[in-house]
């Protein structure tokens, strides 16, 4: 039913409401209240029926499908936000084992990172040991070398001294003079005898 008809349709009650109601009226005047009165009861319960029957008519093709179609764009708005809520959650349950998995291999990768600097910091400390230790062997080498040459001359000299210190001697006890370079030889000469 169209707005136009239904416009109609209460125009026309209401063309006809309006001479009913003057005669209730009239009625009205003569004896107290008209709906207590038997006579009318047939009326008042042909005009009950229509006027029911027309918000029937009124509730049922207008008011209905309003409230219907209310009812459903709400429901399908909750369908989509459903829908939605659940597209969304799966986003955020594949970002959270996105995020995991990342989290997992940044803690491998952190891990063999720090092994690998463990082990190249250990063979740097010891081929820097090694560098150390070669350098010392040098250094310990070349100090006893330096150690052996300063025994031979201090032999030497003490071979010399002891040579002038025997010279003297012997030109003290004897009154003989006796060579430097014969003593210092004669000297040497027991020493070797001594030490071997």
């Amino acid at each position: 039913m169209s707005r136009s008809r239904l416009i109609f349709g209460l125009g026309v009650f209401a063309a006809t409401a309006l001479p009913i109601a003057s005669a209730l009226a009239e009625e009205k005047k003569k004896s107290g209240m008209p709906q207590l009165d038997p006579s009318t009861f047939a009326s008042q319960l042909f005009w009950l029926a229509v006027t029911f029957g027309l918000f029937l008519l009124i509730v049922w093709r207008v008011a209905l499908p309003r409230i219907g179609r209310v009812l459903e764009d709400r429901r399908e708005r909750i369908e989509r936000d459903i829908a939605r809520a659940g597209e969304i959650k799966s986003e955020a349950e594949q970002v959270l084992e996105e995020y995991e998995r990342l989290t997992a291999e940044g803690r491998a990768s952190a891990q063999t990172l720090i092994r690998q600097e463990h082990e190249r910091a250990a063979a740097e400390a010891l081929a820097d040991h090694e560098k150390l230790g070669t350098r010392l062997a040098r250094e310990i080498e070349a100090a006893e070398g330096r150690i052996t040459a300063a025994r031979k001359t201090a032999l030497g000299d003490i071979a010399g001294v002891a040579g002038e210190i025997a010279a003297s001697a012997t030109e003290r006890l004897i009154g003989d003079k006796v060579d430097k370079k014969s003593a210092t030889a004669a000297t040497r000469k027991a020493a070797k005898e001594g030490s071997a």
